[in-house]
């Protein structure tokens, strides 16, 4: 589980869900814009993950996402509740995913 390339640009982590490395211990993760989906088991047993970006780009999160993410606290997502709405979810993508809130329309502050 948690296997992803983990790439520092201008003091922020960004994720590429097609990864080979693996870091447990991510704490904060940022998906790029202009990624269309996050891979089955892509954050999968991350317990460290309190905070995730996810870009309006995204059309689909795969089976076990954030899976036994127990500490997410926040997904910040860059377009509107109907826009989140409609994101195709595959099963279980937030099973054991802590009490997390949603924040919608997202805007990065520089």
């Amino acid at each position: 589980g948690c296997n992803m390339i983990i790439e520092k640009e201008n003091g922020i982590h960004y994720v590429d869900n097609w990864a080979v490395g693996t870091d447990k211990n991510i704490t904060i993760a940022n998906i790029r814009a202009g990624t269309k989906g996050l891979a089955d088991y892509v954050f999968n047993d991350c317990s460290n993950l309190t905070s995730v970006t996810i870009p309006d780009s995204v059309i689909s999160i795969g089976r076990g996402s954030f899976r036994n993410c127990s500490n997410l606290k926040t997904i910040s997502y860059t377009g509107t509740k109907e826009q989140w709405d409609s994101i195709i979810k595959g099963n279980y993508w937030n099973y054991n995913a802590g009490n997390y809130t949603i924040n919608y329309n997202y805007k990065e502050e520089n």
